[in-house]
């Protein structure tokens, strides 16, 4: 008797076995059909236009609210792309425009990029520089395309067809029921919603989970087609260049510019006759942050010598924001900051210090750049060490 019950038991589980592997294997075809549905309105021989609305959240936040130092960009653009099975590097032909205020300079920017023929090209225009940059097919890899176009519907395609996309719950967003389609592609977690009702993108949210939460947004809206891309947005006037003003290199002398501390205190360059090391850093940069216990350690330990000066220079941050950030960080060494009243001179000093940050200088008594040293490891401290040891022994 007691083998019949097990015997029953047994069969039981067999069949709750098959039938919850049939309901995902169903799950899981129907899917793979969506998926395909969708691509057929996105990728077919016409030209599809539409708007995008791109949000970058980069800063500190909670699981319920952001702090005051998080950052918020918004930009505003459109773009119209088309399959091209004949283009060899990327297989897409490509324009785009993004308009943006500068986050910092509050001046107006707007980007445009066009990709046609196996050539990239790329304008910049604002009221205080002009860039145009043509790259040919030779010059071209795929992963480059696909970061210009980052956002853009190629980016949601490249989900549809990533075999590790899963397709989630049903959600609400912007009034519109949606398709909810998640991947994790180079460490980014991207969550793709599509609305049932036409099957147009309406948003693309990546997630970058590094030290500093940095999430970016991409709304999309006025789906239309047409038979032909309107490379009309790369006018005559975009194509013509600023001459670029030089960034910091070795061997330049720096300029004693207008600096001061959080206290109030006047900072000069040339008031100091040692070696210098300027770390460079900015608040809204993982990488900086990461770094700011290194930073701390080095501070303390060249500051104590008799010839060489650490100085911590936040280029692009305003006083109120680095007082604040200073307390939430609990930061210790003393910060100077670029002061100027004039809005030309902040771009200026910007501009020759935009060499990626953090960034640190060595610096000769005579201010002369001896060497940069940029980006962050947790072995900066023997790379300063052994620079500095070159140079100053």
């Amino acid at each position: 008797m007691t083998s019949i019950k097990n015997l029953k038991k047994d069969n039981m589980q067999r069949i709750s076995f098959f039938l919850l592997l049939f309901v995902n294997f169903s799950h899981l075809h129907a899917s793979e059909h969506l998926k395909v549905k969708i691509l057929r309105k996105l990728e077919n021989d016409k030209v599809v236009n539409y708007t995008v609305n791109k949000l970058i959240i980069q800063g500190n936040s909670t699981k319920t609210e952001f702090s005051k130092d998080t950052l918020f960009i918004n930009s505003y653009g459109s773009a119209s792309f088309r399959k091209n099975t004949e283009d060899s590097v990327w297989g897409y032909d490509f324009v785009a425009t993004d308009s943006l205020i500068h986050p910092y300079f509050k001046l107006p920017q707007k980007t445009t990029k066009v990709y046609k023929n196996g050539k990239l090209l790329t304008a910049m225009v604002s009221p205080k520089q002009n860039r145009y940059i043509e790259k040919g097919i030779r010059e071209l890899k795929p992963e480059e395309l696909e970061l210009t176009a980052k956002g853009q519907l190629t980016d949601c395609i490249a989900i549809l067809k990533d075999p590790k996309t899963v397709q989630l719950t049903d959600t609400l967003l912007n009034k519109s029921v949606c398709y909810h389609f998640k991947t994790i592609h180079n460490g980014l977690t991207n969550s793709l919603y599509i609305a049932k009702k036409t099957l147009f993108p309406v948003m693309l949210r990546i997630t970058t989970n590094t030290f500093q939460p940095f999430i970016e947004e991409y709304s999309y809206s006025h789906f239309n087609y047409s038979t032909v891309l309107n490379y009309s947005e790369l006018s005559k006037s975009s194509r013509q260049t600023t001459p670029v003003k030089a960034v910091v290199k070795e061997n330049d002398i720096l300029p004693d510019w207008e600096l001061s501390d959080l206290q109030g205190n006047n900072y000069s360059l040339n008031n100091s006759e040692k070696y210098k090391i300027i770390y460079l850093s900015m608040i809204h940069c993982g990488p900086c942050q990461e770094a700011i216990p290194y930073i701390e350690k080095m501070y303390d330990e060249y500051n104590k010598t008799d010839s060489i000066e650490f100085v911590v220079f936040y280029p692009v941050d305003d006083k109120e924001s680095l007082i604040r950030y200073v307390q939430r960080k609990n930061i210790k060494p003393n910060l100077v900051y670029n002061s100027s009243a004039k809005q030309e001179k902040r771009i200026e000093i910007f501009g020759y210090l935009n060499i990626g940050y953090p960034t640190f200088l060595i610096v000769d008594k005579e201010n002369r750049v001896r060497h940069i040293i940029s980006g962050f490891s947790k072995n900066i401290e023997l790379r300063v060490k052994k620079t500095v040891s070159k140079f100053w022994n």
